[in-house]
């Protein structure tokens, strides 16, 4: 008799055993009845976790800040598209997006989508950012500051 499995007592055939076939049409029976039963009838309830205490998390919270002033001097009118890179700081393993703060309403900081220049080492470091400066005058990018908040397990 092959071993099963504790919770939902699916086979586990010896290695080398055959035929194997029979074992895995068994298997797969039984998930697709409990996937069947999660997902369509509810005939299965899905486990719920009681409380989930938000404190387990807080220290794997972190934030860093900074300013664009890479981008120096952004002209009245005109738009620019800035890299940001906080990698010597911190590299976030579930980074969120970051929140700009700007001095006028006439300033819209646009994060991109299109990471072309980016690549996936780099997510959790870096980000793109596009300032239009819709103001009659020029913008210092030291005036336009972020955050960033993510999750960096250690």
């Amino acid at each position: 008799m092959a071993a099963e499995t504790v919770n939902l007592h699916l086979k586990l055939p010896p290695l080398g055993k055959k035929p194997w076939k029979s074992d895995w049409d068994t298997n797969f029976t039984i998930l697709d009845q409990q996937v069947g039963g999660l997902t369509v009838d509810g005939s299965v309830p899905a486990k719920v976790a009681e409380t989930i205490l938000g404190s387990a998390l807080t220290p794997f919270v972190q934030s860093v800040s900074g300013d664009l002033a890479t981008a120096a001097v952004i002209p009245a009118g005109e738009s620019h598209e800035i890299r940001v890179d906080h990698t010597l700081d911190v590299v976030f393993d579930i980074p969120l997006s970051p929140i700009f703060t700007t001095p006028s309403t006439d300033v819209n900081v646009v994060l991109l989508g299109d990471r072309y220049a980016l690549n996936n080492d780099e997510y959790g470091g870096v980000f793109l950012v596009r300032v239009e400066n819709h103001a009659t005058t020029d913008l210092n990018g030291a005036d336009v500051s972020w955050i960033r908040k993510g999750l960096k397990f250690t």
